[in-house]
């Protein structure tokens, strides 16, 4: 096995789409924030998960809104809203939605380990990598740095050293990477986080376990959408 792996961390379907329809449904206020003063409304989320502690208040949700990909693959999967007490806020909620996708990306790295592969390091671009809050958590959550790019949207990053290897720029893409790709922020995990996240993680996995037969038993379509 390889000593370490750079695994990439893109801003995922799942988790750009759970946090997108939070902010579309419930974040009308960060929007027209975002229209009047530039702040991102994303941002804005973030600094309101801040006050809640990790954990979430135990609050945990599987980000399964569009069916469970890697490592379930399971179309019939649902979102799942876990723990909810009268003692939560709002706060909680949007923690518990970027603890999700840590907790989604823990799996797919233990998955990783499973077949001797060691995952030293987890890099993170798109999107998801503008918010230091989230890696953060993530960072927490799976105990291991992780690393961003001065170049986060490395798509055309990756197209680009391609083109500079077709004009002769680079010798081979060994060269072009060390020149072209270069890290911007190392953020390590926080010790003191290590055994609330162990805890939850290891129910947001049971909770799957528990919940994953009674999915086949919802209608296949819900229902159609009202405004």
């Amino acid at each position: 096995a390889a000593p370490n792996l750079y695994f990439l961390m893109p801003w995922c379907q799942t988790a750009g789409m759970l946090l997108r329809w939070f902010r579309d449904n419930f974040g009308h206020v960060e929007k027209l924030v975002e229209e009047l003063s530039g702040i991102d409304a994303y941002r804005i989320l973030d600094m309101e998960a801040e006050h809640a502690p990790p954990g979430a208040g135990a609050l945990i949700i599987l980000p399964h809104l569009a069916g469970a990909a890697s490592p379930e693959f399971n179309p019939n999967a649902r979102g799942v809203l876990f723990g909810l007490t009268l003692s939560h806020r709002r706060k909680h909620i949007v923690r518990a939605i970027l603890e999700s996708v840590g907790y989604m990306l823990r799996r797919n790295v233990e998955q990783l380990e499973k077949m001797g592969i060691t995952v030293g390091e987890i890099r993170s671009i798109g999107g998801g990598a503008k918010s230091i809050t989230w890696c953060r958590i993530k960072s927490d959550i799976l105990q291991r740095p992780i690393i961003l790019l001065h170049e986060e949207e490395t798509a055309c990053l990756g197209a680009a050293i391609l083109a500079s290897l077709a004009s002769g720029v680079y010798k081979d893409v060994e060269e072009a990477v060390k020149s072209m790709v270069s890290v911007r922020r190392k953020i390590d995990p926080d010790a003191g986080n290590k055994e609330t996240y162990d805890k939850l993680y290891q129910i947001y996995v049971e909770l799957y376990e528990k919940v994953e037969a009674l999915f086949t038993k919802l209608p296949s379509s819900p229902p159609p959408l009202k405004h």
